[in-house]
């Protein structure tokens, strides 16, 4: 859990998607002027951290989620600003590669099926620039990668309060979960190599969409599990 997870560099622009940085996501600063912040309510909060609807002088609203932990935690439990940047990151890598493969009319192929921790890992690879220049085993059963479902767009890290860490996040609307959105886009998170955490929620979801990014661990991260690495029901996801 001591692995950086933070970038300095400000996010302008899509994200470097070398090997090494799928290996080692770090999430980027956000640009928004902190001292224009206009606090509207609190939207929730749990184990984690808590909510914040937000504006930034007049562009917004924004969901601003700050984390309790400002350093990993002495007991045996997940550090949640480290798995939130990291799943933040890989997924905005994943999104700039599929847009770079389809400029190039040339689909990501992953297994289809993975079902280990080498597997789960072998699939991102196939999303850096190196797998470019790599073809996929023919031997292999493949499924193609060709766009991406919608996730809650992630605007960057700020520090609140000189040491909590937040995370600027898309403010969603709330509103009821299509089981059969919901599948797919937890079927994509499978096969980008994804487990689930151990506490699915109906509250993790809103308009379809996942707002609680702890929910999920990239292949590389803290707390990956392979027993719950697998493509799950709307019922077991959207649990009460």
């Amino acid at each position: 859990m001591q692995v950086p997870f933070l970038d300095d560099k400000p996010m302008n622009g899509p994200p470097s998607c070398t090997e090494q940085n799928f290996k080692l996501p770090r999430l980027r600063q956000c640009t928004f002027n902190f001292d224009t912040i206009v606090w509207e309510h609190k939207l929730g909060g749990g184990l984690d951290g808590y909510v914040w609807k937000v504006w930034f002088g007049e562009i917004g609203p924004f969901a601003l989620k700050v984390f309790w932990d400002t350093k990993p935690p002495e007991f045996h439990h997940y550090y949640a600003a480290q798995r939130e940047c990291q799943n933040s990151a890989v997924l905005q890598m994943i999104e700039a590669s599929i847009a770079k493969a389809a400029t190039e009319s040339r689909p990501i192929r992953v297994l289809a099926s993975p079902k280990t921790k080498q597997e789960a890992r072998y699939n991102l690879f196939w999303f850096s620039d190196e797998a470019r220049l790599a073809s996929f085993p023919d031997d292999l059963e493949a499924a193609e990668i060709t766009s991406m479902p919608r996730f809650r767009k992630c605007y960057g890290w700020v520090k609140f309060g000189g040491e909590y860490t937040a995370i600027v996040y898309e403010y969603i609307e709330e509103g009821e979960n299509d089981g059969v959105v919901v599948e797919e886009v937890d079927r994509f998170c499978w096969r980008t190599g994804f487990s689930h955490n151990m506490s699915p929620a109906t509250r993790n979801w809103k308009s379809g969409v996942l707002v609680d990014l702890a929910g999920i661990i990239y292949a590389r991260g803290y707390g990956w599990h392979e027993a719950t690495y697998k493509p799950w029901t709307a019922d077991m996801i959207l649990a009460d």
